[in-house]
């Protein structure tokens, strides 16, 4: 009951475009906005796929499809540790990158991608009535001579004269050094299927900005697994707001003010739930980017002073993260690629062993391999890239928490405005004016969920 009343709280404040907590006390009460599995009393379902079904319902659009343009999309990777391992803060940030990865992979590879495929079928089937016969092997003239030079049938051993001597030195018999098989094999029946898929993409991207931020614990068959999930979306607003900022000159996207005091966290607890990019409006209705970077603290010292330094040193990491999402909101250079191959194999292959003893036959062994298998293979590749002027920057914020296992986690806050934009450039033109107050005293925030604020209605995109 009470994650239903949770979800009714976050679908209810998506719609109405206000605050989560602002609105608590004016939820419509119409359950059709919440998806039937969450409406269930039972609910038990908390997955990944659940919160993607539930925010499809909520903004009426589904993952990937363009509506009113603007066009959802939705990425997910695994942490590498679980939640006690003292780098479990470092990985939920990597996590987080490589959902971040993954869902622009998606995003160009759906919009620009180009796809080849290839199939192929061998079949062969031998019926003739030598299909069990073989050749017989000739033993060639430097091999009775000792002068094993050369590989016979791709499977007979090659001994050098040197490694004759050393062998004989060390009291193994000559006869013992000549012994060696030669195997020959026959194909009598063969059907074989493969197909390769190839998915190729490269293009500069901007104006991809996530709306929310999941971070999950999946239960599998073999343990417990912490999942990040991201949504973001791309607009013709968020996309002229991107370009607008790469150019540093005005703009004319417009949008509901916000008081950022009432966005931010209330307390350093609720930072532990906070990722990556967020994008809304100023007080004055100007697009704004809201960005929190993380890191963490690994290693214990009883030095105060060095671990002053950890500290400072992990914050700064924390700032290049905040600031790397604002940059690649801007332009981001993604190339992606993805190849599948998927081959079913059925051989039946006749074998005969001929083994040798003072280069002379001994014997021979005959037998029939019945070759059965599946090959899967899958391979991805994702690289973003991107290079950005930092003015408009502005580290407003940094915190540090421990999480309910004493993992400490370090983060920063930074932002990109149009009122910073224009500080740098006067300080940079030397006309150094009275810098604006926009920013009221910061507070704060702690959720007990592991899913971020909703900050946005639908009209902001």
């Amino acid at each position: 009951m009470l994650k239903k009343i949770l979800t009714s709280i976050v679908v209810s404040s998506f719609l109405v475009g206000s605050s989560v907590y602002a609105n608590e006390q004016n939820i419509d009460a119409d359950q059709n906005a919440i998806s039937s599995a969450n409406a269930d009393l039972d609910y038990k379902d908390d997955s990944l796929s659940s919160w993607v079904s539930d925010f499809e319902n909520t903004v009426g659009a589904k993952i990937g499809e363009a509506i009113n343009g603007r066009t959802f999309f939705t990425g997910k990777s695994s942490v590498r540790v679980g939640p006690l391992d003292p780098a479990y803060s470092k990985e939920l940030t990597v996590a987080y990158e490589k959902a971040l990865l993954d869902l622009q992979a998606k995003f160009i590879l759906q919009t620009y991608g180009t796809m080849s495929t290839e199939r192929i079928l061998d079949f062969f089937e031998n019926d003739s009535t030598n299909a069990n016969l073989f050749e017989p092997v000739q033993l060639k003239k430097d091999i009775e001579q000792g002068q094993l030079s050369r590989i016979l049938d791709k499977t007979l051993s090659v001994i050098e004269n040197k490694l004759d001597s050393q062998l004989e030195e060390q009291g193994v018999s000559p006869s013992e050094i000549k012994k060696m098989s030669i195997t020959q094999k026959k194909s009598k029946f063969k059907d074989n299927f493969k197909k390769s898929m190839v998915k190729k993409a490269v293009q500069n991207i901007s104006g991809l900005v996530p709306v929310q931020t999941k971070i999950i614990t999946t239960k599998t068959k073999v343990g417990d697994a912490v999942e990040v999930g991201i949504i973001a979306v791309m607009s013709d607003k968020t996309r002229q707001f991107a370009d607008d900022m790469a150019r540093q000159r005005a703009t004319n996207v417009k949008g509901s003010p916000k008081d950022l005091n009432d966005i931010l966290p209330k307390d350093d607890k609720e930072y532990l739930n906070e990722f990556g990019l967020r994008y809304l409006y100023d007080k004055n209705g100007k697009p704004m980017l809201l960005s929190y970077g993380r890191w963490s603290v690994v290693g214990k010292t009883e030095n105060p002073s060095k671990y002053l330094r950890k500290i400072e040193s992990a914050k700064e990491k924390a700032r290049m993260f905040a600031e790397a999402a604002i940059g690649e909101f801007m332009k981001s250079n993604i190339q992606a690629s993805q190849s599948v191959d998927i081959e079913s194999i059925s051989e039946e292959i006749a074998t005969k062993v001929t083994e040798f003893e003072n280069s002379v036959e001994s014997g021979s062994n005959e037998g029939v391999d019945n070759i059965g298998e599946t090959i899967d293979k899958s391979f991805t590749k994702i690289k973003a890239s991107s290079k950005f002027k930092l003015r408009g920057t502005s580290q407003i914020k940094t915190w540090e928490k421990e999480d309910e296992n004493g993992v400490l986690h370090v983060g920063s806050v930074v932002t990109w405005t149009f009122s910073q934009l224009d500080n740098a450039n006067n300080i940079a033109n030397g006309n150094v004016k009275k810098k604006e107050q926009s920013i009221e005293t910061i507070k704060t925030v702690n959720p007990e969920s592991k899913k971020s604020k909703l900050v946005n209605d639908a009209n902001d995109f």
